[in-house]
């Protein structure tokens, strides 16, 4: 039995752990801008994500057919269905917490664009909250990561624009989320608190 322990442990070494340090292989940095209704509800996060460069020279490259640039209204419909359509899948890698526990609401889509700015593949898109969540309420914390850790996400130096609150505003800071970790757990991911000062 201890010899065959060992034989597995070797296997997972060699196999496994290899795998577990290759990713990620995808990086974003992301900026928000959280809109708020006159009840002070979210009523709209609108994302935008700048993509590292090589994997912005992939993207074009398949999918800029006339070879301009950028994209033309065919093409950011056929980068939208190719690659954007798995991000929806995965809730926008957008995780919303209500008091500590991950929020049961949806998220639908409003619009996307797509464009390259730079040498990176930049996408903007609104999201709406399918039920109301409010910060003045409840403690929301918003986190945008994907949790098979494949693309890693960083916050740009102003990540979030706050619209829709008078007096105060919102304030936010930045944390890791040790109650959440991703990725076998070795991955603390940074989380946005909403709406309140860090104590």
């Amino acid at each position: 039995m201890k010899t065959h322990r060992a034989v597995l442990s070797v296997i997972f070494f060699f196999f496994c752990v290899p795998a577990l340090i290759a990713h990620p292989h995808v990086w974003v940095d992301v900026s928000l801008r959280v809109d708020f209704d006159k009840n002070g509800d979210i009523a709209s996060i609108m994302e935008i994500w700048r993509y590292d460069e090589m994997f912005s020279m992939a993207v074009i490259k398949q999918i800029d057919k006339n070879g301009d640039g950028d994209f033309d209204a065919k093409e950011e419909s056929d980068l939208k269905n190719l690659y954007f359509s798995s991000i929806e899948r995965f809730g926008f890698y957008t995780h919303i917490f209500v008091n500590g526990k991950e929020a049961k609401t949806g998220m639908k889509l409003k619009d996307f664009s797509a464009r390259m700015s730079d040498g990176n593949l930049i996408y903007v898109f609104t999201i709406v909250p399918e039920k109301p969540l409010n910060p003045l309420k409840s403690e929301i914390d918003i986190g945008i990561y994907d949790s098979g850790y494949y693309t890693e996400f960083s916050y740009e130096e102003d990540p979030v624009l706050i619209t829709g609150l008078s007096g105060d505003g919102c304030p936010f800071y930045i944390f890791e989320d040790d109650e959440h970790p991703i990725y076998f757990g070795m991955v603390e991911p940074e989380t946005i608190a909403l709406c309140r000062k860090k104590l």
